[in-house]
């Protein structure tokens, strides 16, 4: 089981403070708590890349509970297709654009942070769980192949879908990152803008979300 000191070895500039108040910053916008009562601020105003969204994202992860005991790629691959999966039903309804959960149990336990939904969000959950378990393996993404997509198929969006399941299932992280900047470059979007937001949501989430087993 991971206590604070493991979490601070992890990564150490994904943190801002390990067990005492957060510094009041601009930057640290998001702070949650361990359950034997240790402070962390995760530098979400930082995120601008793969690179920084893995410090953050892993930590975050760690500090929520999914890393406790063992855990397989597996069970982190399968999740990765979920996203995708849910993207796609955003898709299919319609809602594109972000628009946010409102129900008062929702808001209450965020902290008044209300959770951000919609197609671009699932598709910043994919890359924010890849960024995760990116982190607990220690390796650089960067040596997978490069993005070899056709330019004119990006608003073929169901088919794009179904290419990063492909290269989820190959395990080329690195192509599933670089497919999901490119289109959402190809739409204009600002994905790493809608990752931090989600991140903030994350951050005032409960151990493992309330008590989910993956």
């Amino acid at each position: 089981m991971f206590v604070a000191a493991d979490l601070a070895r992890i990564k150490n500039t994904a943190l801002l403070a390990i067990g005492r108040e957060a510094e009041p910053a601009a930057n640290f916008w998001a702070v949650s708590f361990f359950s034997k009562g240790h402070r962390v601020a995760y530098k979400i105003d930082e995120v601008v890349d793969f690179d920084s969204l893995t410090c953050v994202a892993h930590a975050m992860a760690v500090d929520k509970g999914w890393w406790e005991g063992e855990r397989s790629a597996v069970e982190c691959w399968v999740n990765f297709h979920a996203e995708l999966s849910e993207a796609l039903e955003e898709y299919r309804c319609g809602r594109m654009a972000t628009w946010y959960a409102a129900d008062a149990a929702s808001v209450l336990r965020s902290g008044g942070v209300p959770k951000p939904e919609g197609f671009w969000v699932e598709v910043a959950d994919l890359m924010i769980r890849i960024a995760d378990y990116v982190g607990s393996r220690r390796f650089n993404a960067s040596r997978f192949s490069e993005v070899d997509y056709d330019d004119a198929k990006w608003n073929e969006i169901p088919s794009v879908i179904f290419l990063l399941h492909w290269h989820v299932s190959a395990a080329e992280f690195r192509v599933v990152v670089e497919a999901c900047e490119k289109f959402a470059a190809a739409h204009k979007v600002d994905l790493y803008a809608i990752i931090r937001e989600k991140l903030r949501y994350n951050a005032t989430r409960p151990h493992r979300h309330g008590g989910k087993r993956a």
